[in-house]
């Protein structure tokens, strides 16, 4: 369970990556690819949000990971 919600973090977190990296080369903040990489970045932090909750269902004693906003 731990391992599914790191590897949805480690996704957020290269989408994260790209979109500073396109900010850092030039790009607007506005551009479709910051965008595109920011919608990356929530879908997979909600990915690990969601896993978190379940998990947490059906195991009270699950240790919450802290998800970056």
């Amino acid at each position: 369970m731990e391992w599914t919600t790191r590897f949805f973090l480690a996704k957020a977190r290269q989408w994260t990556l790209l979109q500073n990296q396109a900010v850092a080369g030039g790009q607007s903040p506005e551009s479709g690819h910051v965008c595109y990489a920011e919608k990356q970045r929530a879908m997979w932090c909600g990915f690990a949000a969601d896993a978190q909750a379940q998990y947490q269902r059906v195991n009270p004693a699950f240790q919450y990971i802290p998800i970056p906003e």
